[in-house]
């Protein structure tokens, strides 16, 4: 049963941040096509160009409470010992 909830835990994050890189990625499309295909006046045009370079500039990072960064390692290492902890787990009861 805790084995489900970890695993349903590293699931759910890894969605909720693939959601987000995705997001990211549509805005940026969304302003390319306001920036080349509609042509918009020279001070809208000025606004969207600094804002696509803004979501460019600044990279998404994910935080749990400003103690550690979540990123595709911290989530395999969590994995791995959910797994690893559950063979010896495993190993011990027979």
């Amino acid at each position: 049963m805790k084995l489900c909830m970890c695993v349903a835990i590293i699931y759910s994050m890894v969605h909720h941040c693939e959601l987000v890189y995705y997001q990211r990625e549509r805005i940026i499309a969304a302003l390319d096509t306001q920036l080349y295909y509609n042509e918009p006046k020279e001070a809208e045009k000025l606004l969207l160009q600094e804002f696509r370079e803004l979501a460019l500039s600044r990279p998404i990072c994910f935080h749990i409470s400003h103690f550690a960064t979540l990123n595709y390692s911290l989530m395999g290492s969590m994995a791995s010992a959910v797994v690893t902890y559950t063979v010896i787990l495993l190993q011990s009861v027979n």
